[in-house]
């Protein structure tokens, strides 16, 4: 029995590239969306962030390198989230949010730039692996210290987009 063929390369890209593009496209018009689907992406894109580095650390292991150790991974992870809430909040401030006629409903109007940068965090970690090879140690802290940046980005908007729905609820309310 002979094991299945992956597919080309070029489709395999071709695919990702569609998907990431309508997904962009959608995220750059306003939307009409809950409060609970505002959680729903983040909540998804960080399942796939925390895969990815777990996913890292152990093909590290079954390669036989010794992957970073923990407190490394924590360091560069916490000091990325640092460095990217200032960033979620500039992003979340500058989003057009308007409660409608239902209860727990809203008008969002924000930016893709931060799905973009957690995108460019993706390439850039694999960019990093595919020119410097040596260094995996190096790179992957790298690449995982630009997710967390960009999680912590994204996370941060939508916790700013809340925050704005509340309180333009709260003045909806006293007028």
């Amino acid at each position: 029995m002979h094991p299945a063929q992956q597919p080309p390369f070029a489709t395999t890209a071709i695919i990702y590239v569609i998907v990431i593009a309508l997904f962009v496209w959608r995220m750059a018009r306003p939307q009409r969306m809950s409060v609970l689907r505002l959680w729903i992406m983040p909540v998804i894109l960080l399942a796939i962030t925390a895969f990815s580095i777990y996913a890292n650390i152990y093909a590290a292991a079954l390669t036989g390198e010794v992957p970073p150790a923990d407190w490394q991974i924590a360091a560069v992870l916490v000091l990325g989230a640092i460095l990217g809430i200032p960033l979620g909040f500039l992003r979340g401030r500058h989003s057009e949010v308007k409660p409608t006629e239902r209860p727990g409903v809203m008008y969002v109007h924000s930016s893709p730039v931060i799905i973009l940068i957690w995108l460019a965090a993706f390439v850039a970690r694999a960019v990093l692996r595919a020119v410097l090879p040596h260094a995996h140690a190096g790179t992957a802290l790298g690449g995982d210290g630009l997710m967390a940046f960009a999680m912590a980005a994204l996370i941060t908007s939508y916790y700013a987009i809340y925050k704005k729905y509340r309180l333009a609820v709260q003045q909806a309310r006293m007028a």
